[in-house]
């Protein structure tokens, strides 16, 4: 006898929705196009980098509003998958709540509200489904649809490249004998179409430019311009906790002669999205792809975290109540700026070192806090 929908099955749904619309409170979003460099690019044009969403609007004819409702599409798409999953993987309702909480909050989240144009969240939607391709499946033919959505993500956005380095590495780790079907193709597909856009510009700097920064002054760039232990830090807020908490336990029922690949491959999570910092400076956007790691680690660890998670209830609890007072800010070139009027008045001489910067910012969004 089949099993209708129970009241249960739709806590996830629930969540998602409840999520992305108190995110989107938080930080106001508005249908005025701020940046226009990612609706303009458009594949059918040629190749160009980071034109993937851009070439989905077009193909829709969708207006420049348009364009923006559907970067929040792909955001509550985002949050949707990723509830579901948690509440899958953990049997503890409450727990996956609060871990739903945390990732509904990170940084990425709160800029492409007050930045609108910013396509980050469909890029991360597209890294969601190649991750639950890979975790939530084990038919190999799934493992070429991972590969694929990974490529689109790079499409999206080259930044996608570190936390989809990440993913590769899990595939790895885990179904060695199966990882050349994600491996192979992607790498094939990477190769190529960074070398057909590598002097291409679309939006900000073409491919070759961002890697000349490499070959200039990085340690330079990352003091003055990048490495900033609140954008770090903010782009994730309480995962960072999660992660090392998660990853410290793998590490410890990890199996003898494996263990040293998990704990090389926990330290490689952050080394690969801290990456970008050497050549980009909106800190936590290029950091954000952290979410990733923490993600895959939760589901591989699922059956440890089901048994000893739900006595740490209360400190969960403590950390989202924490990750909610964190001020939402987008720390860009050492400059922060406040997203919504509470960051506004609980930091007023954050940006006093660069006026001109700030101004800046504000322009973008000037009835804030009105």
């Amino acid at each position: 006898m089949k099993r209708g929908i129970q009241p249960a099955d739709l806590y996830p749904l629930w969540t998602a929705f409840l999520l992305f619309a108190a995110t989107t409170l938080w930080v106001p979003f508005h249908d005025h196009l701020v940046t226009t460099d990612y609706y303009d690019a458009n594949l059918w044009d040629g190749l160009a980098p980071r034109a993937l969403t851009g070439t989905i609007a077009h193909t829709f004819n969708l207006s420049p509003q348009g364009f923006l409702y559907l970067v929040q599409l792909f955001k509550c798409a985002w949050l949707i998958g990723l509830c579901i999953q948690l509440f899958r993987w953990l049997d503890d309702r409450m727990v996956a709540f609060f871990l739903c909480i945390m990732f509904a909050c990170e940084a990425t989240v709160y800029i492409d509200n007050y930045k609108t144009g910013f396509v980050d969240s469909v890029a991360n939607a597209w890294l969601l489904i190649a991750a639950l391709c890979v975790t939530a499946s084990s038919q190999r033919r799934w493992l070429l649809t991972a590969a694929f959505a990974l490529f689109a993500a790079l499409l999206t956005h080259e930044k996608s490249l570190f936390p989809s380095l990440v993913l590769l590495l899990f595939v790895w780790l885990r179904k060695r004998t199966d990882a050349k079907i994600v491996i192979i193709p992607y790498a094939l597909l990477t190769t190529l179409y960074l070398y057909a856009i590598w002097h291409v510009k679309s939006s900000g700097m073409a491919p070759f430019e961002y890697v000349q920064i490499l070959g200039d002054d990085p340690l330079t760039f990352l003091r003055d311009k990048s490495l900033n232990a609140i954008g770090i830090f903010t782009s994730i807020s309480m995962l960072w906790l999660v992660y090392a908490y998660v990853g410290w336990q793998g590490m410890r029922t990890e199996p003898q002669n494996t263990r040293r690949h998990y704990a090389a491959f926990i330290f490689a999570g952050i080394l690969l999205n801290l990456s970008p910092l050497l050549i980009a400076y909106d800190t936590q956007r290029m950091v954000a792809g952290m979410w990733l790691a923490v993600f895959i680690l939760i589901g591989d660890q699922a059956p440890y975290l089901n048994r000893h998670l739900s006595k740490h209830r209360a400190l969960l609890a403590i950390m989202c109540t924490l990750q909610l007072l964190i001020p939402p800010l987008f720390i860009y070139r050492q400059v922060g700026v406040p997203l919504n009027c509470y960051a506004q008045t609980l930091l007023p001489a954050f940006n006093s070192h660069d006026h001109a910067m700030l101004l800046l910012h504000a322009s973008f969004r000037p009835g804030l806090c009105n």
